[in-house]
């Protein structure tokens, strides 16, 4: 509950603020992934092995996943750094 407490602190009075990033960002990455996963099961039908077709997906899914988490701390901490300053 504390870390609750403290991630509302940060972002409070700037709740539309952040709201409006995370939409642009969900936007943005939402059609990268579409297109990377759509190229990516084109080439991937080239792959005469189902198990090797899966793991090459799974792995571009989980990278796109890992980017958005990335991207998501970053924006976090800049705005504890903000709110502080």
């Amino acid at each position: 509950m504390k870390a609750l407490d403290y991630s509302k602190s940060i972002v409070q009075g700037r709740w539309w603020s952040l709201f409006g990033k995370l939409l642009v960002m969900g936007i943005i990455v939402g059609i990268a992934a579409i297109v990377v996963i759509f190229v990516v099961a084109l080439v991937v039908q080239l792959i005469p092995l189902a198990i090797v077709q899966n793991l090459i997906i799974d792995c571009v899914g989980w990278a796109i996943k890992a980017y958005t988490l990335v991207v998501l701390t970053i924006l976090f901490l800049n705005m504890e750094a903000t709110k502080k300053a």
